[in-house]
């Protein structure tokens, strides 16, 4: 008799934990995470991440990155060129757009694009 009650709660807390990792899918954990950055208003960091999807006619595409999933972003937010293309590496901010309640890359950089001008910009001409 006591096995059958120890075998009935492992049964429950198995069933309790599914049912946890069930309801935090990984796109709530990422949003939950973004929502804890923009709540303690600190700087975000720099991110980095792949460019998985891009639409140049509508202006945004989909970036993944290991810590944070899928990413939103707009073509506002690229920083030194006007659109990605599939596979390009890039890094970002992770902000968080209330409205559409979703994570988002902000100051997206793409990467091996000159972001810095040397000394050879600033000489004077002769």
């Amino acid at each position: 008799v006591d096995i059958a009650k120890r075998l009935e709660r492992a049964r429950k807390a198995a069933e309790e934990i599914q049912a946890s990792l069930e309801a935090k899918s990984e796109p709530e954990v990422a949003r939950e995470a973004a929502r804890e950055l923009e709540a303690r208003n600190t700087p975000k960091g720099v991110c980095m991440g792949v460019c998985i999807h891009w639409s140049g006619i509508r202006g945004f595409g989909i970036l993944r990155s290991t810590p944070h999933g899928e990413v939103f972003c707009h073509s506002r937010s690229l920083a030194n060129c006007t659109e990605l293309v599939v596979g390009d590496v890039v890094t970002f901010e992770l902000g968080f757009d209330a409205k559409k309640q979703k994570p988002e890359a902000l100051n997206c950089c793409k990467a091996g694009v000159g972001g810095h001008r040397g000394l050879d910009h600033h000489r004077p001409e002769t």
